[in-house]
């Protein structure tokens, strides 16, 4: 049984680094590569709606949401209608909360 848990504890060891490592991935390419591969002013994108929709759906929605929960609950709890339905609108809010959240400025 102390194997199990160790191989269990070093799975969820590699799983969190590959998470970490596909944020490192998303972010670079979010918010540097594909502006520039694209030919827009990186300035402007920087505050830019795009981006923030971008990042908000695949950083914050895909992997900070969506992933961890598949990994610890497992893909047959998550396919679930009722979950799927309430995993879409926090992965919707997840990318638009930025955009419409307005200025308090």
């Amino acid at each position: 049984m102390r194997d199990n848990a160790s191989s269990d504890a070093t799975r969820n060891a590699s799983q969190a680094l590959l998470l970490w490592l596909a944020f490192i991935l998303a972010s670079i390419l979010i918010n540097a590569t594909i502006p520039f591969m694209l030919g827009a002013d990186v300035r402007t994108w920087t505050d830019s709606a795009a981006k923030y929709i971008l990042s908000g759906l695949v950083i914050y929605g895909g992997l900070f949401l969506i992933a961890p929960l598949v990994l610890a609950k497992g893909w047959q709890v998550v396919r679930q209608p009722t979950c799927l339905v309430l995993l879409g609108l926090a992965v919707l809010d997840a990318g638009f909360w930025n955009v419409f959240r307005g200025d308090t400025v």
